[in-house]
């Protein structure tokens, strides 16, 4: 008998016999040790700390410094949550003191010379951000910048179809820079589109797709972005 028969009689139950070791085999899966707490409490303990321990030494011993020697500048207190960033293509970057990165890509095509990504004091980079270059992306100071974002400064292809059966590249006058100035918060999942200004001090819901500049001090959402509070600065009494 072919192991696939046999399985599928154990599923379907054609008999006491392949009823019974059905039974048998999902309290195997479903069965537990007991978990006595002063007994496993400690372990778990030890575990989250040898856990946290071996990701700071790696982390401050091997990937930051290889990660550093990538940069054309790097200031001090970069922390690297999880490994290397992965770098494509011949970007250039720029990254200020105290910043956190947390399994981001950060890519540029090789058309176009010496696309710069820029990126300021006290950021936060979410996990798996995507951050495309092929002139110029800047990163104010003290920007959060929350998981599964992508920034673009292109369009990635042309939008002409012909250009793209020929594989070409997006030409310099559709690249436009993108600027996130100081102190902005971009929500989870946001894309921010060629081009786009994101004043001081804003900030942009979650899986909002930005195809405008927002102006200081607002709170943008939607698909496309719109403008829903202006004057946040205001409102709180102070600025953001």
């Amino acid at each position: 008998m072919k192991i696939e028969d046999f399985l599928f009689k154990i599923r379907r139950r054609e008999s006491p016999f392949y009823s019974k070791l059905k039974d048998i085999l999902l309290g195997l899966i479903h069965f537990n040790l007991p978990a006595p707490k002063f007994i496993f409490r400690p372990i778990y303990e030890l575990l989250v700390f040898w856990r946290f321990l071996s990701q700071y030494i790696v982390e401050k011993l091997f990937y930051v410094p290889v990660f550093r020697s990538r940069c054309e500048h790097c200031g001090k207190g970069l922390t690297l949550s999880n490994g290397v960033p992965w770098i494509e293509g011949n970007l250039i970057i720029r990254i200020g003191e105290n910043v956190m990165l947390d399994g981001n890509v950060f890519s540029s095509g090789r058309m176009h010379k010496d696309p710069v990504l820029t990126i300021g004091n006290r950021v936060v980079l979410g996990y798996k951000t995507h951050i495309s270059v092929s002139k110029s992306v800047k990163i104010g100071n003290d920007c959060l910048i929350a998981a599964g974002c992508m920034i673009l400064d292109n369009d990635g292809h042309p939008i002409d179809p012909n250009r793209r059966l020929c594989k070409e590249p997006v030409r310099d006058n559709e690249i436009k820079p993108v600027v996130i100035e100081d102190n902005v918060w971009i929500g989870t999942g946001c894309v921010i589109l060629k081009g786009v200004t994101i004043g001081t001090g804003s900030i942009i819901a979650a899986n909002s797709l930005v195809t405008r500049s927002i102006p200081p001090y607002s709170i943008a959402m939607g698909v496309p972005v719109k403008v829903v509070i202006s004057g946040i600065d205001k409102v709180y009494g102070k600025k953001a």
